[in-house]
């Protein structure tokens, strides 16, 4: 006996909804996180002698200190 296998391809607003939730982290930033990183960017920004330009530098780096330390959502 033949199976019907399905050839529905998804629609392309489908596959985008399911590329972005296969980037989300279980570890999601909170507002308390959030709080605490934006904090430590501000220092890193003063450190640098309030350098503009690298907010996004300061903001990963502060991101990934926090999240390393365990003081993120899930840890």
């Amino acid at each position: 006996m033949k199976q019907r296998i399905s050839s529905k391809r998804p629609k392309p607003e489908e596959k985008v909804i399911e590329e972005e939730e296969a980037c989300l982290d279980t570890h999601a930033i909170t507002g308390k996180d959030q709080g605490k990183i934006a904090t430590l960017a501000y220092a890193l920004y003063e450190q640098r002698g309030r350098e503009d330009g690298h907010h996004l530098d300061d903001w990963l780096e502060a991101e990934q200190r926090i999240v390393s330390r365990g003081e993120g959502r899930g840890f």
